[in-house]
Formats: structure tokens, sequence, C-alpha cells
């Protein structure tokens, strides 16, 4: 099994992740991925077995359909002015400003999601 840390991320699929080639054995993904917890040990890894190209068109319509970076929320957020343009988040804002904005996204639809409403 080889494992390829991939460092680039799209606007959609906000994240860093690994592309895993030549799996032979679930076990071995899983202990990887416990000694890649060990070593890293401020970080959560989670696995999933998703093609990256269809999780990120997926996180699209998740992103836009729960305005997870922007609206009429954003503009309430204590964030830096220059980082919006009428209430989204400017093109050219680096990974953790995106990220900042997407975690005020979660927090705010979080609020207004009831548990039913899950299922």
């Amino acid at each position: 099994m080889k494992i390829e840390y991939r460092k680039e991320y799209c606007d959609d699929f906000l994240c860093e992740y690994f592309r895993i080639h030549e799996l032979v054995s679930i076990q071995d993904l899983i202990d990887e991925v416990k000694k890649l917890e060990i070593e890293n040990s401020k970080f959560k890894y989670i696995i999933t077995l998703d093609d990256i190209s269809q999780a990120s068109y997926t996180s699209m319509h998740s992103k836009m359909s729960n305005d997870l970076d922007g609206g009429d929320w954003l503009s309430n957020e204590n964030i830096d002015s220059s980082w919006l343009d009428e209430g989204y988040p400017r093109e050219y804002l680096n990974f953790d400003q995106k990220f900042t904005i997407r975690q005020m996204g979660f927090k705010h639809g979080l609020s207004d999601t009831k548990y039913e409403q899950i299922f």
C-alpha cells in the first residue's frame, strides 16, 4: 500500500487528504492511520474510501444548499471586512481564512438544525 499526502485543496472540499494506492487490506489502512495519529496527535484522521472528485462535487452541493461560506449570517460575525465582498468571502483568501469562514458556517447551520431533521 502506498499513501500519497495531498496538500492542495479545492474550495468545495476544504481539507488536505491522503490518496491511497494499491490497498490490499483494510487493516493495513487502519494501522497506518493509527500510526499517523500517534505521530501527529493534534490532528484527527477520518477514513473514508471516496473518490476525491465525487467527494468534492457532493461537498459543493452541501456548501451551497447550506450557505456554509456566506450569506446573511456572515455579516453578523466578527470577521475582518477585507475578507468579504458583498457578504461573501473574497476569491483570494488563503486556506486558513476560508477554513475559518467554513467552520463558522457549520456552527451557524447547526444552530438552526433540529435533531429530527438529520434523518
